[in-house]
């Protein structure tokens, strides 16, 4: 058969699948999605990627870079993606900054101040957050508590309320740096304070719906989260005060912000790491010896069910795989979420955040060495290393997997690298 023939008898096969679906009501063959990562930890807020494809091992020296963008100033913000627009934070012409790029190529598309002036501190400048998208509006949450809603074409306000004048929080030694979470009609923030620390506001005009008038602990430095337990939707998030020299994990009614539970066990005053939840086990882990630690919320009241009592994952953040959890803890561990036995470590990749695509972890130490690994409950092994850039900060940015890229954030520049397969 000549190539003429193979050529004209494919087009006519497309041609009548087009015809098929279109008498029939369903229009044209749907066109790709545009990859999305809308949030903090990705779509479901736990740090797993949907991503395939992807290299099961990488180059000496790492995978390819397409492009690195400068110009994002100073921060500990990672990235959220959608529609073609990456949105961070960094810090702009003397103030704190929402940042829009573009996603192929990483050229600024917008920029738009929440605050007037940059938080400083010895340890890092800057914001703490990474936006929220729902889409055509971006919330995002400044170190000073500026909680603002904009247009995501344009990165104009929509609206903005402070967690501590309007809803009576304190602002936190390192600044805020919880990400907002869009629950229905609502986005979730952690003002923290007399007032509740829970409040839900309505994300098209920044009013109030609830606050937890009833859990008024202080705020700490974690991102809140959507559970299902018992047939309710519950917003978790650690709190700051409320233990014996340890911070409080709770859990109010995502309706009406009432506390249902509450407990202490591995939460620091300094709580830092979103928590992750299975089958009514929700799952705390912090620095400052504080340790690992879960607790079944299926009853009237919180019961403890483990506790690894080795210092936690400080501010890397927690995947949680079958019955796995894998977390940096003092190096990368696999802990069994059942029981609380750690199955393995591995100190080689050091102290840092982690996230999961294809299949295998992506791990970035704080001090930017960037690794691929392959684990299980039986043990792992690294498939790949490089450095990644570098400034004089500690890279607490968590690392991004979306659209066949890897990203990494480190205070001016996000750097975007190629792990497609070929």
């Amino acid at each position: 058969m000549s190539k003429r023939v193979i050529i004209v008898a494919a087009v006519l096969a497309a041609s009548a699948l087009f015809f098929v679906q279109w008498s029939q009501g369903q229009g044209a063959p749907a066109a790709a999605k545009a990859p999305e990562w809308p949030q903090w930890r990705g779509a479901d807020r736990n740090g797993i990627s949907t991503e395939t494809g992807l290299l099961k091992e990488w180059p000496e020296g790492g995978p390819a870079v397409l492009w690195s963008a400068s110009g994002l100033g100073e921060g500990f913000s990672s990235i959220s993606v959608r529609d073609g627009r990456i949105y961070t934070m960094g810090t702009v012409d003397g103030g704190e900054a929402v940042i829009a790029l573009d996603f192929k190529d990483g050229h600024q598309l917008w920029a738009t101040k929440t605050s007037e002036k940059v938080f400083n501190e010895g340890n890092g400048n800057g914001p703490r957050s990474t936006p929220t998208t729902d889409g055509d509006r971006i919330y995002s949450e400044d170190s000073y508590g500026n909680v603002a809603c904009l247009e995501a074409a344009t990165g104009k306000i929509l609206w903005q309320i402070s967690l501590e004048k309007d809803l009576g929080g304190r602002r936190p030694q390192w600044g805020y740096a919880e990400s907002p979470l869009i629950v229905d009609k609502a986005v979730v923030v952690t003002p923290g304070g007399s007032k509740g620390s829970i409040a839900a506001l309505d994300k098209m005009t920044g009013t109030v719906i609830w606050q937890s008038s009833k859990a008024k602990f202080a705020v700490a430095y974690s991102s809140p989260i959507l559970i299902d337990a018992k047939g309710k939707k519950e917003i978790v998030n650690a709190t700051g005060s409320g233990g014996v020299k340890a911070g409080t994990m709770i859990g109010v009614d995502a309706a009406t912000g009432e506390l249902l539970w509450q407990f202490s066990t591995g939460v620091a005053t300094i709580a830092c790491c979103t928590p992750v939840y299975k089958d009514g086990i929700v799952v705390a882990s912090s620095g400052y010896d504080k340790g690992t630690a879960a607790a079944d919320v299926t009853g009237e009241a919180a019961k403890d069910l483990w506790h690894v009592e080795a210092t936690g994952s400080h501010h890397g953040g927690m995947i949680l795989l079958g019955d796995c959890i894998y977390l940096n803890m003092n190096a990368l561990s696999c802990i069994n979420l059942k029981d609380g036995k750690v199955l393995w470590q591995e100190r080689s990749v050091g102290k840092g955040s982690l996230v999961y695509a294809g299949g295998l972890f992506y791990c970035l130490s704080e001090d930017n060495h960037m690794k691929l690994v392959e684990a299980t409950s039986e043990g792992c092994k690294v498939k790949g290393s490089f450095d990644a850039p570098k400034t004089k900060r500690k890279n607490w940015a968590h690392p991004v997997v979306v659209g066949g890229r890897l990203f990494l954030r480190n205070q001016d520049t996000l750097t975007c690298y190629d792990v497609t397969a070929k």
